[in-house]
């Protein structure tokens, strides 16, 4: 009898430390399944940040060139002068309204960037819809 007691507190023993390996074991997984995911949602988040850091550049070189192809230049334009206007355009690219925030130059050449802007209506729409602001800063700059 106490032979057979001993041999099922042993038994009993052996499946405790058993089924606490294998919840340990389970938990392990579990944890090293969660970090795969949260890498693998941050890589894809960094896809995704680096993706939208392409098509904003390449929306902001779409605007530039679209502006630039119909600015005519005016006489005594210097090089390095930049013009800061503030464009309103609606969801079609339609420009609403131009301001100007800081330009080089005088009115002539603010005028010349204003009526380019207004020219290159509708303006570019970005490839990344998130990226379409109705209002957007934009610097001319003349090289």
């Amino acid at each position: 009898e106490r032979l057979a007691r001993e041999e099922a507190e042993r038994r009993a023993r052996e499946e405790a430390e058993r089924l606490a390996r294998e919840e340990a074991e389970r938990r392990a997984r579990e944890a090293a399944e969660r970090r795969e995911q949260e890498i693998a949602e941050r890589l894809a988040a960094e896809r995704r940040q680096q993706a939208l850091q392409t098509a904003l550049e390449a929306y902001s070189a779409d605007l530039q060139n679209a502006v630039r192809n119909n600015w005519e230049r005016p006489p005594g334009t210097d090089p390095s002068w930049q013009c800061r206007v503030q464009i309103s355009q609606d969801e079609q690219g339609r420009v609403l309204d131009v301001r100007v925030l800081e330009c080089d130059g005088g009115q002539l050449f603010q005028r010349s960037v204003i009526n380019a802007v207004r020219s290159a209506s509708p303006l570019p729409t970005p490839s990344e819809q998130e990226l379409f602001r109705s209002k957007i800063n934009f610097n001319f700059r003349v090289s």
